[in-house]
Parts: C-alpha cells; sequence; structure tokens
C-alpha cells in the first residue's frame, strides 16, 4: 500500500475538525445568555403566592371593607413589592366581585400609586403592560362570603 501516510493525514484531519467543532457547540451552548422569566407565569405565581399567604390574603380582603383602606392598600403594596423583581413595575386594583364586568374595574395606570414614580410612569410609555387577575375569598366569622378581583399590572 502506496500513500498509506496521505490516509492517516487526511483521517486525523477530520477527526481534528469533529473535535473543534463540538468543542464550539457546547461552550456555545453552555454561554447562553439566560432570559427573564415570563413575566405573565411570574404574575401567576405572585397572585398564587398572595392567595396562600393568609396575612396577605386578608390584608388584600379587608381593603375596601374597613376604615383603614389607604393604610390597608398601602401594606398590600409593600407586602407585595417583596414579590415583584426589582426591574419591574408594578400596581394592582382591588375591585369587589359583586361589580359587573361593565364596572370600571380597570386601573388608570397614570394615576397609580407607582414605586418610583416617574421612572415607573416614564417606562409605562415605552413598555407592555402585563396583566394577571385572580378571584380570592375567604368566609368570615358572620359566615358571609367576602371576595375581590385582583388585577396585578406588571412593566419592565
Amino acid at each position: 500500500m502506496v500513500n498509506n501516510k496521505g490516509w492517516i493525514r487526511v483521517v486525523e484531519a477530520t477527526i481534528m475538525v469533529l473535535l473543534i467543532v463540538s468543542v464550539l457547540v457546547i461552550v456555545s451552548k453552555e454561554r447562553k445568555i439566560s432570559s427573564s422569566p415570563d413575566i405573565n407565569d411570574l404574575l401567576y405565581k405572585t397572585l398564587d403566592e398572595i392567595a396562600k399567604n393568609s396575612i396577605l390574603r386578608n390584608k388584600i380582603l379587608d381593603i375596601n371593607s374597613n376604615n383603614n383602606e389607604k393604610e390597608t392598600s398601602v401594606n398590600a403594596h409593600l407586602e407585595i413589592n417583596k414579590l415583584i423583581p426589582n426591574y419591574l413595575y408594578f400596581d394592582l386594583e382591588i375591585c369587589s366581585t359583586t361589580e359587573s364586568i361593565n364596572d370600571n374595574c380597570d386601573i388608570d395606570l397614570n394615576k397609580a400609586k407607582l414605586k418610583n414614580d416617574e421612572k415607573a410612569k416614564d417606562a409605562l410609555k415605552e413598555n407592555d403592560v402585563y396583566v394577571s387577575e385572580r378571584i380570592m375569598g375567604q368566609t368570615r366569622s358572620s359566615g358571609t362570603l367576602d371576595s375581590k378581583r385582583i388585577k396585578l399590572y406588571a412593566w419592565r
């Protein structure tokens, strides 16, 4: 067999090319930039956490049903602020479930109580707003059902 050295060099070169391409593919997959979590999933999980946390749920259900509505609303905002990542702005609207769908239970985000007011309003003008809604309720000691519709708005 003449020119065995030539075939061996071709096989060596092919193996080297395959090895280099394999390393590049593996490295590029590892360096993939992790995308931020889906905001819709985050809102759903936040509302789920509110529903599971009896203290926070009670704060929200007490809004509009007690005399300290403003104080309760601020406390609820502060608690929810702990659940929302810092890169998102948020606000929430709490309505009675006895209101009809046609009643205005939508929030005016331009007048909303926003953390970092001016930055949040500027971000609101430039970005999409994500909304998630959930109905939460509980039976009061008087035997009545108290339920609220909670809409959580978020944007970057």
